[in-house]
């Protein structure tokens, strides 16, 4: 996974206050320097999207095949820098974002 390297995986069942059996995997991963691989995000989002596709029907399917048209259009989330968390900056971003 780009940007990242897994060191451990747990898994955890409880059972929550109405009686539900509650599954959990835990993941552990550290950070590496390697930058996160976009067209690996896609690949995986085109492997569930054709999953998907071979069972559904009607607007659904039409709303499947309408994504995987535009997969090339997803972009990454950015990254979470706490120096622009203003509110201002937000607003700029926001602004800018829009402007396009």
């Amino acid at each position: 996974m780009g940007g990242f390297i897994e060191l451990h995986t747990l898994e955890r069942t409880f059972t929550n206050k109405f009686g539900n059996a509650i599954k959990e995997d835990i993941l552990i991963f550290q950070k590496d320097n390697q930058k996160p691989q976009t067209e690996t995000a896609q690949s995986v989002a085109l492997a569930h999207l054709n999953q998907g596709l071979s069972k559904a029907t009607g607007d659904v399917k039409a709303d499947i095949l309408d994504a995987i048209k535009k997969i090339e259009l997803v972009t990454p989330s950015p990254i979470f820098n706490p120096k622009s968390a203003t509110i201002d900056a937000q607003k700029k971003d926001f602004k800018k974002a829009n402007s396009e």
